[in-house]
């Protein structure tokens, strides 16, 4: 039986029902191993608790009543009498902006063999029993008995167990692993965020980039890794114990195990398979064409935001747009009548042609009302977020105001949405909000150009020089060729060296 599913932030997103009540949404999570529904709505279907349990979660243990679905349906799929964990998701759905009514876990999905993926985007759930291992892909096996636990090997050669994990939003390494990695590729600024699990404690994560993963001989390559800052690096007191272990702190303290999230698997076909204790990856052909769209789209980005050169950013962007047409991706379409309604934007402002404002708006409403049809809310909050720059541009600030409301509740993820406000609140002075947004943006994308520019204005404006440096210094990292960056570097590094120590007292 096959199910379609919404990828949402990162996140894979199914439409199910409790006991033929109404549709509703829960993730779909092989790091879970328990199902879970959320205490409100176990309440409103009547789900009698059945006693507390302890269950661990990826930031601790948790206090949980259990219960049992007697119906629950995803698609045709139909699992009657299921054990489930009552918890409040509250977390979850404001991080996503919608409601989650519950986390389909493993101990739903172990029935099965079920494959995901990730360009269509489904799953298919197989009898164990009469499921035929697919002629083509390569086996990984489980390192953990009934636990989708697979082997991974890092820069240097370095081997760690990773949870195969799609209620993962994020890969993450534990810190100890995460500061060997940085120590070994050289200086890597880290840029933080906060982030919870279902016990609701705050967790201060910050990023890096591992250069290439292996797992089972298929290599991804700049793969985006979270970690756990201890609480002395997070700017509170110093941790008196060392020893981070799952049962005081759950998967995000763990020491000797990482997470590999949706961010890896959606470049796969991904099958697994409890039985037999193992995953099946194919390379996934849809995610091909995709990247050739994306990787038109990045060079249209780049052509239009580092390079400002409009005529080859539009070449690009209608390379992208006609793979997009010719392929019926319409959500890569709406993305680029966004793109393109933004470069006009930009036309506009920054070469003094007003008429192309008309011409932006066109497009951006064309790009929203393609997002809407398809549903897709990250595409949607992207192109919200350009076309709110339209109104700040001509200084209409309560439009653009309630325009980056919505495109913040719909893809808060998004780099360039969190750079766009930023960018908003600089006009309005607030630059204390500015700098959370620009860190947030880094976070997500550490080379994001406009993100590192804006960091580096900043803390020019407020002549906190060594900040400034070390921006300018990732600045040259990621984009070597960059001549503003290095005169500016050279002058700053100039003056501070020519700059009287200053008196001690």
């Amino acid at each position: 039986m096959t199910v379609d599913f919404e990828y949402s932030q990162k996140e894979i997103l199914v439409k199910g029902r409790l006991n033929n009540g109404e549709e509703l949404l829960f993730l779909f999570d092989t790091g879970a191993s328990d199902t879970l529904v959320d205490r409100r709505v176990a309440a409103e279907h009547f789900l009698a608790k059945q006693g507390k349990q302890n269950m661990m979660a990826l930031s601790g243990a948790v206090n949980v009543d259990s219960t049992v679905i007697k119906r629950l349906e995803l698609g045709s799929l139909i699992v009657n009498d299921l054990d489930a964990r009552i918890v409040p998701l509250d977390s979850q759905s404001r991080q996503l902006g919608r409601r989650i009514a519950g986390i389909i876990g493993t101990n739903l999905i172990r029935k099965f063999v079920v494959k995901l993926d990730y360009g269509k985007p489904s799953i298919t759930f197989y009898d164990t029993d009469s499921f035929e291992r697919p002629k083509t892909g390569i086996i990984v096996p489980f390192l953990q008995p009934n636990a989708p636990v697979v082997k991974a090997r890092l820069a240097g050669g370095v081997e760690l167990a990773m949870l195969v994990d799609t209620g993962a939003a994020f890969n993450n390494l534990p810190t100890a692993v995460a500061r060997k990695q940085m120590a070994q590729l050289g200086s890597q600024s880290s840029h933080t965020t906060e982030g919870s699990g279902l016990d609701g404690r705050r967790l201060k994560l910050a990023s890096l980039v591992i250069p290439r993963v292996d797992v089972g001989g298929q290599s991804m390559k700049n793969v985006n890794f979270t970690y756990v800052l201890e609480s002395k690096e997070a700017g509170g007191s110093a941790r008196t114990d060392s020893k981070l272990v799952e049962e005081q702190g759950g998967f995000f303290r763990s020491t000797s195990i990482g997470i590999l999230g949706n961010p890896y698997w959606q470049n796969f076909v991904t099958i697994v398979d409890y039985k037999f204790q193992r995953l099946i990856l194919s390379p996934n052909p849809m995610v091909a064409v995709k990247e050739q769209i994306e990787a038109a789209v990045q060079d249209g980005d780049s052509r239009l935001l580092v390079h400002g050169n409009f005529r080859l950013a539009e070449t690009a962007y209608q390379k992208a747009l006609l793979l997009a047409t010719t392929h019926k991706d319409r959500v890569n379409e709406a993305k680029l009548y966004g793109r393109i309604a933004n470069m006009r934007r930009m036309m506009a402002k920054e070469l003094a042609r007003p008429e192309q404002c008309k011409t932006a708006y066109d497009f951006f409403v064309k790009g929203h009302n393609l997002a809407v049809e398809t549903g897709d809310r990250e595409v949607e909050g992207r192109i919200l977020a350009d076309w709110s720059l339209l109104y700040s541009d001509n200084g209409q600030m309560i439009e653009a105001k309630q325009n980056f409301n919505r495109a913040l509740l719909l893809a808060p993820r998004d780099p360039q949405v969190n750079v766009d406000y930023a960018l908003h609140l600089s006009r309005l002075n607030q630059f204390p909000e500015m700098q959370s947004y620009l860190e947030k943006a880094l976070f997500y994308d550490p080379s994001n150009w406009q993100a590192l520019w804006y960091q580096f204005k900043l803390f020019e404006k407020f002549m906190d020089y060594p900040r400034a440096i070390k921006t300018l210094k990732e600045i040259k990292k990621y984009y070597p060729w960059s001549k503003p960056a290095a005169s500016r570097l050279a002058q700053l590094e100039a003056m501070v060296k020519a700059s009287p120590a200053p008196k001690t007292r």
